[in-house]
């Protein structure tokens, strides 16, 4: 039993923490994209979208989180995060088109013509 106890410790610490990784809830979805609110409420008229402390918030708000994880409705829930990331845009847009390979077709074109460009759908 014991035996058993620490050989699964031992295969559980081998595998990289992506693999275990899971999308975030809606309540994970809704503190993320407040705090990001939150930071652009703050500014009031000397907002900047392109702002490198904006960006960070984003960064900050993104971290941990795994594209890959994630389905259109956690991509859809978080779009504020990633879509004003240059870094990290890419990367959630290649999630997008992956999904659009499967099922899930029409709604990740609908997607990326929303949020990207309506050619890339």
């Amino acid at each position: 039993m014991i035996r058993t106890a620490v050989l699964s410790s031992l295969v559980l610490a081998a595998v990289p923490a992506a693999l275990l990784a899971a999308p975030p809830t809606p309540e994970e979805i809704e503190a993320k994209t407040g705090a990001a609110m939150a930071y652009y409420r703050e500014q009031g008229e000397n907002f900047d979208i392109e702002s490198p402390e904006f960006v960070a918030v984003l960064d900050e708000q993104l971290e941990g989180v795994d594209p890959a994880e994630c389905g259109l409705d956690e991509i859809r829930g978080m779009a504020m995060l990633w879509m004003y990331t240059p870094h990290a845009k890419p990367a959630w847009i290649e999630r997008v088109r992956e999904i659009g390979n499967g099922e899930q077709w029409l709604d990740a074109a609908i997607l990326l013509a929303q949020y990207v460009d309506a050619p890339a759908a």
